[in-house]
């Protein structure tokens, strides 16, 4: 992928607009160069950020993991919760139904209650009324009273009884309206765990097609700094400036030896486990006692699921063993130089890095700068020969020069190149050798060994 494209098509429009172009009618040379240095401050600036965007990635994706694997365990739970419920839940549908159709009867009970009290007490009213008229005392009217008396004791009766049942009914309703509300609850309960079992369910697919998009962004990272250290390597060996082969045969010979003894421990690790059981599992038969669980095997570390280029990528680091690369270091001890940008600063560090999300260990042989000027003019370090200057297909454009000491600085992802830098010219420090987008790839070696190259330069 080349970097910032936008940057060096801008100042390619600009040079161009300088050399060829007579000023547009209306327009100044003087407008033109400020409108376009402000878009190509512009384009820098995105591309920063879009730089600083994809170095934080891997933060976000553990970020993402993290929180994946805690709403797994709330799903879990949620799953586990709502199946433990599910017959409960059948029972008290039914007998939330049963308590309804008992309900309904209760109420059409409690009706023909009200009706038969009304009646009564509509009835002594009515005996009172005829005691009240037939008030004359005659023997009649003396039988009539005996009569309606009679009748009237016989009703009180009667309407105490209805008002006993109608209590006692209502009560009964009020019993069962307190088991229906409980049920209805507990039901409510069950409708909200599987409610937020469903948004828990959307939410993790959510952030897992989130997770899987900046992982593919991250893993595109990650062959982006492996293609480019294989390509740097490769052009170093091929002007001989790092000759490594014979150190990396005797790395890979070693680390081959070093996970053979591993598995060999592994192994006798896994025999003694073996014997340790047959012992159990005789002397129980021998004891009548049930038979033990056969051993198992530890746990692996829990990591990422592979992704083929990722495991290229690991594969090539644990071919030579972790601490090969960082063999190939030499500490620096002379003198500072200036930075090959005006206003550097650095957006990739030097040396070993833990790969947070595949647990890949791996090693930068360089830097990257950034500038914060907005200048995209890139300087020779130190006095030099050039000994490679032409595009490739990983790094854009690369300049390397030579210089006393047997010191290398290599410069990539330059999008112009003068043609006063070539092979064999030679140039002071402080020359303009190229031109950035908006990233700077800077790598020094020393007599065959990488130099971190903060050790060489300051950034102010």
């Amino acid at each position: 992928m080349k970097r910032a494209f936008l940057a060096p098509l801008l100042a390619l429009g600009l040079a161009a607009a300088l050399t060829y172009a007579a000023p547009a009618k209306g327009q100044s040379t003087k407008d033109k160069i400020a409108k376009a240095g402000q878009e190509l401050k512009s384009s820098q600036k995105e591309g920063m950020q879009l730089s600083q965007k994809i170095d934080e990635i891997a933060g976000q994706i553990v970020k993402e993991q993290e929180g994946f694997k805690k709403r797994e365990g709330e799903i879990k739970q949620l799953s586990d919760a709502i199946e433990g419920l599910k017959d409960q839940y059948a029972a008290e549908a039914q007998e939330l139904e049963k308590l309804n159709s008992q309900n309904v009867t209760l109420l059409s009970v409690q009706n023909d209650l009200e009706s038969k009290i009304a009646s009564v007490i509509s009835q002594e009213l009515s005996f009172d009324l005829i005691t009240d008229v037939n008030s004359t005392t005659t023997p009649d009217s003396i039988m009539a009273s005996e009569i309606l008396e009679g009748l009237g004791v016989v009703m009180n009766d009667e309407l105490k009884g209805l008002i006993k049942d109608y209590e006692n009914n209502q009560n009964f309703i009020n019993e069962q309206n307190k088991k229906i509300k409980s049920i209805q609850a507990s039901m409510a309960g069950y409708d909200k765990k599987k409610t937020d079992l469903d948004a828990k369910q959307t939410t993790q697919k959510e952030k897992l097609a989130q997770m899987k998009k900046d992982k593919e962004d991250y893993i595109a990272k990650l062959e982006k700094i492996n293609d480019e250290q294989d390509a740097i390597s490769k052009t170093l060996q091929e002007l001989k400036i790092i000759d490594d082969a014979e150190e990396k045969a005797k790395a890979q010979k070693e680390e081959a030896a070093r996970q053979a003894k591993l598995e060999a421990q592994k192994q006798k690790e896994r025999q003694a486990r073996e014997k340790e059981y047959a012992k159990a599992k005789a002397a129980a038969k021998k004891a009548g006692k049930p038979e033990p669980a056969p051993p198992s095997e530890p746990e692996p570390e829990v990591s990422e699921p592979a992704d083929e280029r990722v495991s290229k990528i690991n594969q090539k680091v644990k071919q030579y063993g972790s601490s090969y690369q960082s063999s190939r270091v030499k500490k620096y001890s002379g003198a500072k130089t200036a930075a090959p940008l005006n206003g550097a600063y650095l957006k990739r560090k030097f040396g070993n890095y833990n790969d947070p999300v595949y647990n890949i260990k791996l090693f930068n042989e360089n830097i990257v700068l950034g500038s914060n000027s907005g200048d995209t003019q890139v300087k020779a370090v130190l006095p030099g020969k050039v000994v490679f200057a032409k595009e490739t297909a990983v790094l854009d454009k690369v300049v390397i020069l030579e210089h006393s000491g047997g010191i290398h600085t290599i410069y990539a992802h330059l999008n112009q190149i003068p043609p006063t830098v070539r092979v064999g010219s030679n140039v002071k420090k402080g020359y303009i050798i190229g031109r950035i987008g908006s990233d700077l790839t800077f790598e020094v070696t020393q007599q065959n060994y990488h130099i971190n190259p903060l050790d060489l330069i300051s950034l102010r």
